[in-house]
């Protein structure tokens, strides 16, 4: 689960689908009606060293 920092919105990180929906904060602007869902997913991977490889 991945959750916006600004509006607290949670997303499923493996599907794109959003969770839970945003909770507007008055002091950040709210983007959610430009949000497509389900929000594009890409492939991760873990290497040997501990960095992800993002397939963008």
């Amino acid at each position: 689960m991945a959750t916006c920092p600004a509006h607290q919105a949670k997303y499923d990180v493996r599907t794109g689908e959003m969770m839970e929906k945003p909770q507007v904060r008055p002091d950040a602007p709210c983007e959610y009606a430009e949000v497509r869902i389900p929000l594009p997913t890409y492939r991760v991977r873990v290497t040997q060293d501990g960095f992800l490889e993002i397939d963008v």
